[in-house]
């Protein structure tokens, strides 16, 4: 009998889950950045959590399970490119998708977010449609492989 594959098992359980039961975690430092992502993914029957700094953003997926993470590149402090980075790096956090969204259309900086492990880049000012599409490609169950 072959050995159990965890990341398998952990892919099976997030297609399984019903919309309303996926989290999406929302970081950035504008208030109102937040506060319009929030309701555009909560329109999707998402639940959606915000934070307004790196580290916090860090710690929060450290504990709690979140299913996307939508992250601001330009923050003070710890950027959205060291949060990803740390996202990445971390066994338990390395699997989530992570969105970066900037105000930035460079193309260097969305070729940066990619290598460092991203799974999209919205620009900012974005449209609901735009993150609705984006959101529904990464938390599909047709989009994470089971084997």
């Amino acid at each position: 009998m072959p050995a159990s594959d965890n990341t398998n098992e952990r892919a099976v359980k997030k297609v399984d889950k019903p919309r309303s039961q996926k989290t999406i975690l929302i970081v950035d430092d504008e208030a109102a950045v937040c506060h319009s992502l929030k309701q555009i993914v909560e329109g999707q029957n998402y639940k959606a959590l915000t934070v307004s700094s790196g580290q916090k953003a860090i710690s929060f997926a450290r504990i709690h399970q979140v299913d996307l993470v939508i992250l601001d590149v330009r923050m003070p402090g710890m950027d959205g490119f060291a949060v990803l980075k740390h996202l990445k790096d971390e066994p338990a956090t390395a699997e989530i998708p992570v969105v970066m969204c900037s105000v930035v259309t460079d193309t260097d900086e969305i070729r940066k977010a990619g290598q460092l492990g991203a799974s999209g880049y919205i620009v900012k000012p974005f449209n609901a449609e735009t993150v609705e599409a984006k959101v529904e490609r990464l938390l599909s169950p047709l989009h994470r492989p089971l084997d």
